[in-house]
C-alpha cells in the first residue's frame, strides 16, 4: 500500500512534466534525481533523528499526536462554517 502513494501522480510529476515540456529529458532527469534525492533525505531523517526522539519521549509523541489532531479538527469545523455561512476564499 506503502509504494502506491510513491506512483500515483502528484506535484512532483507535474514538476517533472513541466521540466520536461520546458527543458526536455535533461531538464526531466536532473528533476527527478532532485525529488529523489529529497525524498531519500526526509526518510533518513525520519529513519535516525525523529523517530528516535519520539520513541524515547512517548509525552511528546502523544502532545504532537493530539495537537495534530486539533488542528485537522480546527481545519473540518472552519471548512464547514465557511461553507455553511456561504464565504469563498
Amino acid at each position: 500500500p506503502n509504494i502506491l502513494v510513491l506512483i500515483i501522480p502528484g506535484v512532483n510529476f507535474s514538476l517533472v512534466m513541466r521540466n520536461s515540456i520546458l527543458y526536455g529529458a535533461k531538464g526531466a532527469t536532473w528533476t527527478s534525481l532532485g525529488i529523489t534525492i529529497a525524498i531519500l533525505c526526509h526518510v533518513l531523517l525520519a529513519l535516525f533523528s525523529l523517530n528516535m526522539i519520539l520513541y524515547t519521549y512517548p509525552l511528546l509523541f502523544n502532545t504532537l499526536k493530539y495537537c495534530g489532531a486539533s488542528y485537522i479538527f480546527y481545519l473540518g469545523t472552519n471548512y464547514l462554517y465557511s461553507t455553511k455561512l456561504g464565504a469563498t476564499d
